[in-house]
C-alpha cells in the first residue's frame, strides 16, 4: 500500500479511494501526501455490530480471530483518519461514520440505470415475491420467509430469493425454515442482471429485510421496474423509500410486514399510485447521473 500510495503521489493530482476488501478503509490513505477522498460504503459491520453479523459460529474460531479483528479494526480506524474528505451515500451511514469515526461526511447517493431497470413493455406481474441479498443471516431472508408465510394459504405467492455469495450452510436452513411455514421458496444464485431484471419486472412485491442495511440499490432497481417495495424501517433504506408515497415501510415484525403485502397482493389501496411515485422518484433523483454529477462536484472541491 506504501508503494501504490506513493506512485500515486507522483502522478495524479487526488485520489477516490473506495472501501477494499480486505479492510475497510484501505492503507493507502495513510500514505497519501495529495488530497484524497474515501469513499466509505461500510465500516467493518463484523467489528461493530456483532449482534447480527459473525464471520464463524464457531466459539473457538471467534476467540481466534480476535487479534485479526483487533489489527483490522486498527488499520480501518487509521486510514480513516487520514482521509482529506469522506464520502458515504446516506444519512444513516453518516451518523454511524460520526459515531465510530468522530468525522463528518458529505452524501453521494447512487443511483441505477433507469434506462435498464425499466418496467415490461407488458406487465405480467406472477405469483411471487422477490427477496434479494446474499444467503447471510443478516440480509432478512428468514423475515421474508415468515412474512409470506402469514399470507392466506390459498393465495400465498412463491418466494424467490436471488443472491450471489452463502454464508456455509445457510442456504439449507432457508429450505428448512420455509417447509416448516409451508412457504414455496425458489433460491437463484449468480444470476445475469438481465434475469434480475425480469425477476423484479414479474414479482408482485419485493421484500427488503435486511438489517441495518447501509444504502440499498435493491429497492431503487425494483422501484424503478415497477414493482412495489415492502422494507425494514432502518438503515440506509429510509432514504429512499417514504411510507405510503413510493413504498412501504415496517418496523421488521413479519405480522406487520404482512398487512402490507395483503394489501398489495389483494389490489386495494393506491398500488398503482405508488408504482407510478416510486419509478418517477428514482427518474428525478436516483439516476447514475445524478450521483456522478454530485460526485464530481466533491472530487472537484478537493
Amino acid at each position: 500500500c506504501k508503494n501504490i500510495a506513493s506512485n500515486i503521489n507522483e502522478t495524479a493530482d487526488a485520489v477516490l479511494v473506495h472501501n477494499s476488501m480486505a479492510v475497510a478503509a484501505p492503507p493507502i490513505l495513510q500514505y497519501l501526501t495529495i488530497p484524497s477522498a474515501y469513499f466509505c460504503y461500510e465500516y467493518p459491520r463484523h467489528i461493530y455490530e456483532k449482534d447480527i453479523i459473525q464471520r464463524t459460529n464457531s466459539r473457538i474460531a471467534q476467540l481466534a480471530l480476535l487479534p485479526l479483528e483487533k489489527l483490522e479494526s486498527s488499520i480501518d480506524f487509521k486510514s480513516t483518519l487520514h482521509a482529506d474528505k469522506i464520502i458515504t451515500f446516506s444519512n444513516y451511514m453518516q451518523q454511524r461514520i460520526k459515531d465510530i469515526y468522530g468525522r463528518d461526511s458529505v452524501i453521494v447517493r447512487p443511483g441505477v440505470d433507469t434506462s435498464f431497470f425499466s418496467p415490461a413493455p407488458k406487465p405480467n406481474k406472477q405469483n411471487y415475491v422477490l427477496s434479494v441479498g446474499a444467503l447471510w443471516p443478516f440480509k432478512g431472508h428468514e423475515t421474508a420467509i415468515k412474512t409470506v408465510s402469514l399470507i392466506n394459504s390459498e393465495t400465498r405467492p412463491t418466494l424467490a430469493i436471488v443472491a450471489d455469495r452463502e454464508f456455509p450452510g445457510y442456504r439449507e436452513h432457508l429450505v428448512s425454515l420455509a417447509a416448516s411455514l409451508s412457504v414455496k421458496l425458489t433460491i437463484k444464485q449468480n444470476i445475469s442482471d438481465i434475469q434480475l431484471r425480469e425477476l423484479y419486472r414479474d414479482a408482485k412485491a419485493v421484500l427488503c429485510c435486511q438489517q441495518k442495511e447501509p444504502y440499498g440499490l435493491v429497492p431503487l432497481e425494483a422501484m424503478a421496474c415497477g414493482t412495489s417495495v415492502i422494507s425494514v424501517n432502518q438503515g440506509g433504506f429510509t432514504d429512499n423509500i417514504k411510507h405510503e408515497v413510493n413504498g412501504y415501510l415496517f418496523n421488521g415484525d413479519p405480522v406487520q410486514g404482512a398487512k402490507h403485502l395483503a394489501t398489495l397482493l389483494s389490489g386495494q389501496g393506491s398500488s398503482q399510485a405508488l408504482i407510478t411515485s416510486a419509478r418517477h422518484f428514482v427518474e428525478s433523483k436516483r439516476t447514475i447521473a445524478i450521483g456522478t454529477k454530485n460526485l464530481k462536484n466533491i472530487l472537484e472541491s478537493l
